[in-house]
């Protein structure tokens, strides 16, 4: 497998309504200056005068690029979160719920309400887009009806979800861990070692390291041979009468 043919790992973290779903994003490569793609995970190999039996060492660079994505099916638009805005949305969710419990609001179960109206919205995204939240009526069949939830990232691009969709996103935005999912994420492709090796300079200094191991195996031997204790001898008993 060559990672540098993957462009990124997608994975849906939670469905909003019918028509929408919140995806957890992985970069794997991006774009240089140069025009070129780069991946995320490199490696590089540099010359070393730290260790005495090393001419070279090698350190793994991981470059983490993630973001969560909200995505509306049928229009197959979507608005991207950042770190950032990830932490505004939650902040902007509990406010949502907390409009939505508290009990001087029980209005909004009137349907000639005009405080319904409210809309909660999440501004100054990545390309100036933005996502808004405003309560509803969904049909759930029957000619019933509940309140519920209108995302939208547009006038067209929309999902109506019902208030346990929102606890469960409020739940998913309180217990997600973005850096680490996208640790967990990258883990799944087994990179094999020496993936992307870079070699920086000169690090054929193989004589000198030669010299120095068999000068440190010398020294240990020395040290090997002073610790060492005698031998103790043994003697009869005939041996220990002589000397009372």
């Amino acid at each position: 497998m060559d990672i540098n043919n993957y462009n990124k790992i997608s994975e849906q973290i939670t469905i909003l309504g019918n028509n929408a779903s919140l995806r957890m994003c992985t970069v794997l490569t991006r774009k240089t200056q140069e025009g070129y793609k780069k991946s995320f995970y490199n490696e590089y190999e540099y010359g070393t005068e730290k260790y005495v039996d090393a001419s070279s060492m090698r350190t793994i660079k991981k470059d983490y690029d993630y973001f969560l994505s909200l995505e509306i099916f049928d229009t197959k638009d979507n608005v991207i979160l950042r770190t950032g805005d990830v932490f505004r949305l939650k902040l902007l969710l509990k406010d949502i719920y907390k409009f939505y419990n508290d009990n001087s609001y029980d209005i909004l179960f009137d349907k000639s309400s005009t405080k319904i109206s409210k809309v909660f919205r999440l501004n100054n995204l990545p390309m100036g887009r933005y996502v808004s939240f405003k309560f509803c009526f969904i049909n759930i069949g029957d000619d019933t009806e509940e309140l519920g939830l209108r995302i939208s990232i547009s006038e067209d691009s929309y999902t109506d979800c019902t208030m346990n969709d929102l606890f469960g996103l409020l739940y998913t935005m309180d217990s997600l861990n973005m850096f680490q999912s996208a640790q967990i994420a990258v883990s799944s492709l087994h990179i094999e070692l020496e993936t992307n090796l870079n070699i920086i300079g000169d690090t054929s200094s193989s004589s000198k390291v030669n010299h120095n191991i068999e000068e440190r195996n010398q020294q240990e031997l020395l040290v090997s041979k002073k610790r060492q204790l005698p031998k103790k001898q043994s003697r009869s008993f005939f041996d220990k009468m002589d000397d009372m």
